[in-house]
């Protein structure tokens, strides 16, 4: 759990959950790098093991969700993931404006995209039960689904982080900051996480 206090925590995750809903429909263009598909393949297939067999991906990636959240507080949790300053910056830039993720990447993984039409359409209801019911008669092979950050790296492309989000009800979800880093093979391998938002 992150060394950042209970009271800035709960500020980060209400902050952080708004700007999600309330983000304009700004995208960039569609270009995703062998380095990004890479780490995103690794973060897919960890933890698969006792999941269903396919994954749904939310159509649009996070996009900057620390816009909301200080600069000290920012580097609090680059300290967390042993990440460079630079690292953030980039990751930041990265995600200025959010990109969309089709079915055609190639992520070694048995995927679905959740796109934002069928998204609306299924969360347009205030209640959250009833929407979340909705959603698991729909996807009936999926336990949820996940929105991914574009990547940011160092200056070498040694080092990398990543924001993975997994909504899988009204109180079930996170927000995780995963650090990577290559190994002596060139693969993309899990350092460390932060945690920075939880449903409950």
């Amino acid at each position: 759990m992150s060394s950042i206090g209970k009271m800035n925590r709960s500020r980060i995750i209400v902050f952080l959950v708004i700007s999600n809903l309330l983000a304009p429909d700004v995208f960039g263009e569609i270009i995703f790098q062998k380095e990004e598909l890479a780490i995103y393949r690794e973060v897919l297939h960890q933890g698969r093991g006792s999941a269903r067999s396919q994954v749904l991906i939310h159509e649009e990636s996070t996009g900057n969700t620390l816009h909301t959240i200080g600069h000290a507080e920012q580097i609090k949790l680059m300290e967390e993931l042993n990440s460079q300053e630079e690292i953030l910056n980039d990751w930041k830039e990265k995600n200025s404006r959010r990109q969309i993720i089709t079915e055609s990447l190639d992520l070694s993984i048995n995927y679905k995209v959740l796109t934002k039409k069928d998204f609306n359409l299924i969360f347009k209801d205030k209640d959250l039960n009833a929407t979340w019911d909705t959603f698991a008669k729909r996807y009936k092979n999926t336990d949820g689904f996940i929105r991914l950050s574009k990547p940011g790296f160092d200056a070498q492309r040694g080092k990398s982080i990543v924001l993975v989000e997994y909504h899988c009800g009204p109180n079930c979800g996170t927000g995780r900051f995963l650090g990577l880093k290559k190994d002596s093979s060139g693969n993309w391998v899990m350092e460390n996480s932060t945690l920075i938002w939880m449903a409950y």
